[in-house]
């Protein structure tokens, strides 16, 4: 393109930006420029990287204590409806703050709160996620070593001319009918894998004196079991590809994008992401995050792809059946504290393939693993099912959001039945 097009290009863009970002806010406020002292309870304290995709992630979150929440918010309190986004570590992401949730904004966040004789919130909310605002406001960045959006800018910032209320509520409420649909199945996953880890405890693990090397004395065990190593129940796997010569799109796993404490692992990144050598895995295989401090970052693959060199890929060495006992293993409070005391490392710790092979373990006999397997296989399933149908579901949102935002979709027509 000539330099004369894309001035022209950018003249018409230009011409369709009416309204400063301001102008539909009531507050816009920045966060206080330093960390919070974290505390075990309190109030949630929310960070750049409790941001994804539109909303906050409050699994893992930090959290701060009463005195620390009243001086953080003493600018302004959030309140449900108003929205996070981040500045900083990476521009533009974005949350809203939901129904019945205290939250303290952490570094590097401002708080937007819509006029809601303006705006609708949730449409705010997802037109700060389309791709042309996205763009737009990492343009804007600047920064000599970390990309950084000026509070002056996002203030200025321009938007394209807003629809009608009305309207704006419609799509707002139909793209968040998806959302609602992923969060579901995200609470059905943790539901199925509480049920995993209590049957597993049930049924094993109240037979586990074990906390790391030490031998197990075998007359504590039931008739029929013994005392073994958890290296004689599983394989490495290290498939080392170049991601640049795998499919773009193909999935691309980092310590990020698995969750602590759960073993359903339905955020991704794509190979076109990634540079170094990584390891392959194959869908039902065991990743594994070595690193301090996310030993609990444990899962099953819903798909093939490659991932991080500090996720170890496992597979059961004594049949697919071992693979549910294998897994709860990987994910028992008593492993993770081992993991822990053995990792090695000044800077960022790992824990060595040799010394997780060496945990001692109360072996069951084999029919006790096989009726686990076959009770526990289903949940398993319905787990991997749900990752896969909130992966098209995000796909749809997401389309959905730039045929609304670009005034190519007309909302009286939409039913989100129509792009499940």
């Amino acid at each position: 393109m000539n330099s004369e097009s894309q001035a022209l290009d950018e003249a018409d863009e230009d011409s369709t930006l009416h309204l400063e970002l301001r102008k539909v806010a009531t507050h816009i406020v920045d966060s206080e420029h330093k960390s919070a002292p974290e505390s075990e309870e309190g109030y949630p304290l929310i960070k750049t990287s409790d941001l994804e995709d539109g909303r906050i992630d409050f699994q893992n979150i930090a959290r701060v204590e009463e005195d620390i929440y009243q001086d953080w918010t003493n600018r302004l309190t959030p309140k449900p409806g108003d929205i996070i986004l981040t500045r900083e570590a990476p521009v533009g992401r974005v949350g809203l703050v939901p129904n019945g949730k205290k939250v303290c904004l952490g570094q590097r966040t401002v708080l937007i709160r819509a006029d809601s004789k303006e705006v609708d919130e949730q449409y705010l909310r997802y037109l700060l996620l389309s791709d042309n605002i996205q763009n737009r406001l990492h343009s804007l960045s600047t920064g000599s070593t970390v990309d950084h959006l000026n509070l002056e800018d996002l203030r200025s910032f321009k938007l394209p001319e807003l629809p009608s209320l009305e309207t704006q509520k419609k799509i707002g409420d139909s793209l968040k009918d998806f959302d609602e649909k992923i969060q579901i199945n995200r609470k059905i996953n943790k539901i199925s894998q509480n049920i995993i880890q209590t049957r597993f405890n049930h049924n094993f693990d109240k037979f586990n004196p074990n906390t790391g090397q030490d031998d197990i004395d075998e007359s504590q065990l039931p008739k029929e079991w013994e005392s073994g190593k958890l290296g004689d129940f599983m394989n490495k796997i290290i498939e080392r590809v170049d991601p640049t010569e795998k499919p773009e799109l193909m999935p691309y796993l980092s310590l990020k994008h698995m969750s602590k404490g759960s073993i359903s692992l339905d955020e991704w990144g794509y190979a076109k992401e990634s540079k170094s050598t990584k390891y392959e895995f194959k869908e039902g295989q065991i990743l594994f995050g070595r690193l301090r401090p996310y030993f609990c970052k444990v899962g099953v693959a819903p798909t093939d792809g490659v991932c991080s060199t500090d996720i170890q890929v496992i597979e059961p060495g004594e049949g697919e059946f071992w693979r549910e006992f294998l897994l709860c293993q990987l994910t028992n409070s008593q492993f993770i504290d081992y993991c822990d005391r053995v990792s090695t490392g000044t800077r960022m710790p790992r824990v060595g393939w040799d010394d997780m092979c060496d945990y001692t373990i109360p072996v069951p006999p084999i029919n006790k693993v096989q009726e686990f397997s076959e009770e526990i296989r289903p949940y398993i399933d319905l787990i991997i099912n749900n990752i896969y149908e909130s992966n098209r579901l995000q796909k749809s949102r997401n389309l959905l959001l730039e045929e609304f935002m670009s005034r190519n979709t007309n909302i009286s027509n939409f039913k989100m039945e129509d792009r499940n």
